[in-house]
């Protein structure tokens, strides 16, 4: 079963495993999971995460944006972030519960467009803040727009306290690289 969320909050699953055509074009149909209502706030990127016990989060990351004179408008970077658990029924697939989270606990979260990870900040108890959001710029340009104090959208968001921090200094040799993507070797957990 594969999970998809989009801006809206809204969720489908697909089954891609057991198909009946021989010829293996089935057209696959969605399950809504949840239906995005569009009165509702729009956030500028979700993201499904797996906690350490198993449970499924949606993240909804929040941007602020900024007008320029000339009308355009560009973002100020992340505000906010906001993390729901969400309790589906095996059998159906639909959604039961959608929880707001206020801590975190041992997880920390790793969210970026291409995978987003949680792991176990008590494992890593040096390295990484527990009760955390590790994120990294989903957008990439040639010519970046800088952000107040880096070109890319990087940081440490603390679910409890609600506070922003920096997970590495920048430097201005930064500038013309790509944003950073998160590299996970195979852990051995006991």
């Amino acid at each position: 079963m594969v999970y998809v969320v989009g801006r809206w909050n809204t969720i489908v699953s697909f089954n891609l495993c057991y198909s009946d055509d021989p010829r293996g074009i089935e057209k696959i149909i969605p399950n809504i999971v949840l239906q995005g209502v569009y009165d509702q706030t729009y956030s500028d990127r979700a993201y499904l995460v797996k906690s350490l016990e198993g449970d499924l989060l949606m993240v909804r990351r929040f941007l602020g944006y900024h007008r320029r004179e000339d009308g355009y408008s560009y973002s100020s970077g992340t505000e906010s972030f906001e993390v729901y658990k969400l309790q589906l029924d095996v059998q159906s697939g639909k959604l039961l519960q959608m929880s707001k989270v206020n801590s975190l606990g041992d997880n920390v979260l790793f969210l970026d467009d291409s995978d987003s990870i949680s792991l176990s900040a008590s494992y890593f108890s040096n390295c990484l803040q527990k009760d955390s959001i590790y994120y990294a710029d989903d957008f990439y340009d040639d010519h970046p727009t800088p952000y107040p104090s880096s070109p890319f959208d990087n940081g440490i968001y603390n679910v409890k306290d609600q506070s922003f921090a920096k997970h590495y200094p920048y430097d201005s040799s930064f500038e013309r690289m790509p944003p950073p993507l998160w590299v996970l070797p195979p852990f051995k957990w006991d």
